[in-house]
């Protein structure tokens, strides 16, 4: 008697209904023995070769030609032309791929941009005479949104290829900036100019993003805070100078209530770490030829004088705010 497969299921059965009872008990029996065998086959077909095929081709992508792949950028090569002449005398400098240096955990199993905060935490100043910048960067941490729209490639790049951009102010338009992720360190692999804490890379990819975008690290070692913000971010801003009465505390109080983004530089030459290494002891605590950022303006009312008081962030330490008397 003549069967057929059926295409849905792929059992047999008969061609009509028109077949005896044995011979409909052989088959229903025949196809209890094939069934295992056709799930076997759909399993193998739609799940498992697709399954090993792609986690063979990740392996092979991760192990064998990951390094290939990887993105070195031509126009900003990791050598002595990028870092331009440093004031600071740096020796044996290594380029290593931020991705080998971040600290990963349970959390974040890679590298990441941003994680769920962005703070000015995250800033904090290296050998690189460049207080301007990471004083913007903190600065701008106050509206974090500023950062972000700094980054074009706003998620991890396995590839280590990222694109930012800045406001170009003579051409008064933004500009986009493609970098790697190599990032000069020295001999125990640690970055030497901005440092980073635990596994984000924002702050020190937009410090080699600015370099890009100036020439050469040794371009950006000396700085206007004020131009710093008008770049990240393509807004206008005033700049002040001079001394320090009792009008010019009250627009900056007022500026403060408005909720506007300060930053405050000291005159003179910074010669901190030539004095540290010469045993100087310094008698102020601020520093010449630095810059800061502006976290607060208070005016005691309990004195019988008139005081005026500003709390600055120092990117050697931004996680401190501290309160000086001027």
């Amino acid at each position: 008697m003549n069967n057929f497969i059926c295409h849905l299921c792929l059992l047999i059965k008969p061609a009509n209904d028109k077949v005896p009872l044995y011979y409909r008990i052989f088959i229903a029996v025949l196809n209890i023995f094939i069934t295992p065998f056709i799930l076997i086959y759909y399993s193998c077909t739609i799940y498992l070769i697709p399954c090993v095929t792609i986690t063979i081709s990740s392996c092979l992508n991760r192990c064998l030609f990951s390094k290939c792949l990887l993105f070195t950028d031509k126009e900003f090569l990791p050598n002595n032309q990028a870092l331009g002449n440093l004031e600071a005398n740096i020796k044996d400098i290594q380029w290593i791929r931020l991705q080998d240096m971040v600290k990963k955990d349970d959390t974040y199993k890679n590298a990441v941009i941003f994680d769920d905060t962005i703070s000015a935490e995250d800033v904090c100043q290296g050998a690189l005479g460049d207080c301007y910048l990471l004083a913007a960067f903190a600065t701008l941490c106050e509206r974090k949104v500023f950062i972000q729209n700094c980054f074009l490639t706003t998620t991890y790049n396995p590839y280590g290829k990222y694109k930012l951009r800045f406001y170009d102010l003579k051409a008064k338009r933004y500009v986009v900036i493609v970098i790697d992720d190599y990032i000069p360190c020295n001999n125990n692999k640690k970055p030497i100019f901005t440092k980073f804490n635990g596994h984000e890379m924002w702050p020190l990819l937009l410090e080699k993003a600015y370099a890009k975008f100036k020439g050469n690290y040794h371009n950006i070692e000396k700085g206007n805070p004020l131009v710093a913000l008008k770049e990240l971010t393509g807004f206008e801003g005033e700049q002040f100078i001079g001394g320090f009465n009792e009008e010019f505390f009250k627009k900056l109080q007022r500026y403060s209530n408005y909720g506007a983004l300060m930053t405050a530089s000291s005159k003179g030459k910074d010669n901190t770490k030539q004095q540290h290494d010469n045993g100087v002891v310094l008698k102020s605590s601020i520093v010449p030829g630095h810059a800061y950022s502006i976290l607060d303006i208070k005016t005691p009312m309990l004195t019988t004088s008139r005081i005026y008081l500003l709390k600055l962030r120092n990117p050697w330490y931004s996680s401190y705010g501290t309160l000086y008397l001027l």
